[in-house]
């Protein structure tokens, strides 16, 4: 495997599903997947209990119990369906507005399991809507905060879900030793006190804790924003070293004219300044770039006009 590789080969995709990926998310090669960055964790390192639930809860928490008593329940035409869930302190709710047959059939009852999500109350009564439910005999302790990545309904309809993506980073993770070299060089990883290149991808995707994802996320940030720099860097060099264009140096007729018999008003000090400026680089036989900045009403706009003329006099188009 490398980061060219088609994600299909990817453990647990198949090319069927890599071809669903690709249509929704355009993600076609391992590479692809690495930098498919998750948008939020879930924090799963507490259990809290039915007896600690608080009507202003409002963040997903993680239980631990039992779920009994299944139930479809129909209101008018539409169903539902509910479930209680039991721990050592107390009994809730579970709800489903929207199931299938495989759901009603499939739900752990009678079994140790955790349930994770956002806490509704009705009649001070708590509830859980379409909770996360893990059995206790796969309940993955390796990591505290569990990634949660982009996706659509279309993928989730198709089986696509938060564990299939997290299972696929996982194993794509697995091969980052051979997969992804250190491309800062030493002395500005001891300076910045960066987190190494493969550890921070490991750590964006699975963090073992808030300071090691925060470490992952300041080195990827910046090693973003640092080969932006450099090839803008590189570029503005190759203009002003190698890329030569047509300099103007004659003021012209056009010019002379429009400025002494037609400008409606006197420039200012600071607008005759910029415009002597922009005309010194206009001189020169290598791109200009300038930011004019200036108050609204101040005469902005001529200061881009007047050299329009410097060009029109030299038989070139101006826009």
């Amino acid at each position: 495997m490398n980061l060219e590789t088609s994600i299909e080969y990817v453990k647990g995709i198949g090319p069927e599903r890599a071809k669903l990926i690709k249509s929704v998310l355009s993600l076609s090669t391992v590479e692809d997947l690495l930098n498919f960055y998750p948008i939020r964790y879930l924090d799963k390192s507490k259990i809290y209990t039915v007896s600690q639930l608080k009507e202003e809860t409002s963040q997903e928490i993680q239980l631990k119990g039992r779920i009994t008593h299944v139930q479809e329940i129909q209101t008018g035409k539409t169903k539902r369906l509910s479930a209680k869930f039991n721990d050592e302190t107390g009994s809730m709710d579970l709800v489903w507005f929207q199931y299938s047959k495989w759901l009603k059939e499939q739900l752990p009852i009678n079994k140790e399991v955790y349930i994770f999500g956002k806490i509704n109350v009705f009649n001070r009564q708590f509830s859980m809507p379409h909770p996360e439910i893990e059995a206790e005999e796969n309940k993955e302790g390796d990591t505290r905060l569990k990634p949660i990545y982009p996706s659509s309904e279309k993928l989730t309809k198709r089986g696509l879900n938060q564990r299939f993506f997290q299972n696929a980073l996982r194993n794509i993770c697995k091969e980052i030793p051979s997969l992804i070299e250190e491309n800062f060089p030493e002395y500005l990883m001891k300076t910045f006190k960066f987190m190494s290149r493969q550890h921070a991808f490991l750590n964006v995707h699975f963090p073992k804790d808030q300071e090691h994802f925060d470490k992952a996320d300041y080195r990827l940030k910046f090693e973003e924003s640092f080969f932006f720099q450099l090839g803008y860097g590189l570029k503005k060099l190759h203009h002003k070293t190698q890329s030569y264009g047509n300099p103007f140096r004659i003021i012209g007729d056009h010019f002379n004219d429009f400025y002494e018999n037609h400008l409606p008003f006197e420039l200012t000090n600071a607008q005759k300044r910029v415009l002597k400026e922009i005309r010194l680089d206009m001189k020169r036989p290598i791109q200009m770039n300038r930011l004019l900045q200036g108050d609204v009403g101040s005469g902005k706009r001529w200061l881009p006009f007047l050299p329009c003329l410097l060009r029109w006099t030299t038989g070139f188009k101006a826009a």
